[in-house]
């Protein structure tokens, strides 16, 4: 049992690297450590349009419960509760998907459980993109009646005290057809809490966040829309730089714009509907300005016949697409070097076994002292 009667300094700050039992007087609350791992099993179900994402994994929660009063410890056994994205759960063992071990002073919970994320893509660079989703695991307190005193008890979050990561993911768990998971960018977060007290505040750290990120896999994108108006503004070139009869010309080019601005439903139906232009917009607009470019030209040759125009005019189109494609060159590389270098399979290497638990990382003797506090 934690010795209540103990007049040691208070702690300000609670260390989320050393595992160690807080009690303070006032509102008689016990801070328990704990360790939470989640391990990501895949990815599914990605709708861009309405901002949603399902996750399937694995939480694993190791609470320390050496000089923990044994009535919290019964309480603990019984079930916990939690908040994913907002969303309350109980653990009750034996519940589906929840289990619990016990290992001389650690309970250890394993909860399988499935939630759809929600967020807000920004989609200014398609395809070129990538975005972020948030997770949040709240461990909520609660209290127990302890040698005929109501205590309240809250959970203390630490990081791995050996490893340097909290999460971990299943192979092939990257189940998107678009996008692929950036592992190592993935980061997990112990965002503190302020707790105050008479004497003053302290920190702890109740919750657990993982930012996911995704980056896209952009030749579907390239092939289905930027190559074929690639293709199109080449035709209209060769309309431009061969055909002689004025009407002729004219009638090609403007069959081609048309052609365009009929696509952009289809660029459309790539990206959610958002207010703002995107890159792929941005390209498809581009292609439009080089057609009308071409089809200026037609119509000022019927006002000013002279050939130096037709130069001109063809240089300035000319010159607009040898940018539009070299910007398109430097993207495409800029996005494989980035994507390469952050989706790499030698990365899920590094990141297995982060979920791996053994006593020994808790037999460490400055990891497993048990201070009780009287603030």
């Amino acid at each position: 049992m934690i010795n209540t009667s103990n007049k040691t300094s208070f702690h300000s700050k609670m260390s989320t690297l050393e595992n160690k039992a807080y009690y303070i007087k006032q509102d008689k609350s016990i801070f328990i450590p704990t360790y939470a791992a989640l391990v990501v099993k895949n990815f599914k179900d990605l709708n861009l349009k309405d901002g949603s994402l399902t996750i399937f994994s694995t939480l694993v929660l190791r609470i320390l419960t050496t000089g923990v009063p044994e009535p919290i410890v019964e309480s603990l056994k019984e079930n916990i509760g939690l908040r994913i994205c907002d969303r309350s759960v109980t653990l009750t063992p034996g519940d589906e998907g929840v289990s619990l071990k016990k290992e001389g002073d650690i309970l250890m919970y394993t909860y399988r459980f499935d939630t759809e994320l929600s967020f807000l893509a920004d989609v200014r660079k398609v395809p070129f993109d990538s975005f972020a989703i948030n997770l949040g695991i709240e461990l909520t307190s609660n209290h127990v009646k302890a040698d005929g005193e109501e205590f309240h008890y809250r959970f203390n979050l630490h990081l791995h005290p050996v490893k340097t990561t909290n999460i971990s993911f299943k192979k092939n768990c990257d189940r998107l057809a678009e996008y692929e998971v950036a592992y190592p960018l993935c980061e997990v977060k112990l965002p503190p809490e302020t707790k105050k007290t008479v004497d003053g505040s302290f920190t702890y750290f109740p919750k657990l966040t993982v930012d996911f990120i995704f980056v896209r896999e952009p030749w579907h994108v390239l092939l289905t829309i930027v190559f074929p108006i690639i293709i199109l503004d080449l035709i209209t070139l060769a309309v431009f730089a061969t055909e002689n009869d004025l009407s002729s010309k004219i009638g090609n080019i403007a069959t081609l714009v048309l052609a365009l601005i009929a696509y952009l439903p289809t660029v459309r139906a790539e990206v959610p509907s958002v207010a703002y232009f995107t890159l792929c917009d941005s390209l498809v607009y581009s292609c439009i300005l080089i057609n009308g470019i071409a089809l200026l030209d037609a119509v000022l040759i019927n006002y000013i016949d002279h050939p130096l125009i037709t130069k001109i005019v063809f240089s300035i189109a000319g010159f607009c697409f040898i940018v539009l494609c070299l910007f398109l060159l430097l993207k495409c590389f800029q996005h494989l070097r980035f994507k390469k270098k952050w989706t790499s399979t030698t990365y899920i290497e590094l990141t297995k076994g982060s979920n791996v638990f053994s006593n020994t990382d808790w037999e460490n003797s400055g990891l497993r002292k048990i201070e009780a506090i009287s603030a």
